[in-house]
């Protein structure tokens, strides 16, 4: 009888940040007609912090499946662990769009340390939550 490890999901980024960031550029005067004016603006400043980690163009979600699938393993993913800019989630529903299947700077990683940070959370949500 083959026995399995349980491993836990990391994931570093926020989704949708970056496809939010690009259909804002398609039509930002809509958007801006909708927000105060340096609302997107200042969404957009906060992406430069994940810009360091590797570019998942198909979102979120493709990446958990990619890295899960290569271990050939299945998964529990909370969706409402990972954190997204609030600017993304307006410019999405402005769109009818999922944030957590556009494009973002990500890392996902199992791994076999049941912390906070891998249970489905980023590390970003931890530290804000330390910080509260």
């Amino acid at each position: 009888m083959k026995t399995f490890r349980k491993q836990y999901i990391e994931i570093d980024g926020y989704a949708g940040s970056l496809g939010a960031a690009f259909l804002y550029d398609s039509d930002p005067q809509h958007i801006d007609s909708l927000f105060r004016e340096d609302y997107v603006v200042r969404g957009r400043r906060e992406l430069e912090e994940g810009a360091g980690l590797p570019l998942v163009e198909d979102g979120v979600i493709a990446e958990v499946n990619r890295v899960c699938g290569a271990q050939k393993c299945g998964y529990e993913l909370s969706l409402r662990k990972i954190p997204v800019k609030q600017f993304a989630i307006e410019v999405c529903e402005q769109y009818r769009k999922n944030p957590y299947e556009l494009a973002c700077h990500a890392a996902v990683r199992l791994t076999d340390k049941e912390t906070p940070a891998s249970c489905g959370c980023t590390t970003q949500a931890l530290a804000k939550k330390l910080l509260r």
